[in-house]
């Protein structure tokens, strides 16, 4: 089965701490074809959402304030409260540790990447994850 990316821009909002995955990320993304947003953490995620909607969001696992986790069922507990439907959560790691993908599925991500992810990682979640024609 070929994978196809949606034909309309994906919104995509990259939280990670590390400015260097941060750049990676956004680039990786533009070249797919998504419009990607990077914050630097939770706390700034969080305040970023409570204004914009995205289609799909990368959160790193291990960020200082909020950690992914941390973030991710915070915005499903937002998500709940409000009625809206959960946005795709895809939790970014270094830890390939079943703990670590256990603890992020757990915080209501749907799917979890080791890090560094591939771009051919990238497209097909934008293919499984954001609205397609």
């Amino acid at each position: 089965m070929s994978e196809t990316l949606p034909a309309a821009q994906p919104r995509v909002l990259v939280v990670e701490d590390n400015a260097f995955n941060r750049q990676v990320m956004l680039s990786l993304l533009g070249a797919l074809g998504a419009h990607a947003e990077a914050v630097a953490d939770g706390e700034e995620a969080l305040a970023l959402l409570a204004e914009r909607s995205f289609d799909l969001a990368f959160l790193d696992f291990n960020m200082p304030g909020l950690n992914g986790p941390e973030t991710a069922a915070a915005l499903r507990a937002r998500e709940m409260d409000s009625g809206r439907a959960a946005m795709p959560l895809i939790g970014l790691t270094g830890d390939s540790g079943l703990d670590t993908e256990d603890a992020c599925l757990r915080a209501g991500m749907n799917e979890v990447l080791v890090k560094p992810a591939s771009i051919h990682d990238l497209r097909a979640v934008l293919a499984r994850w954001t609205p397609q024609p």
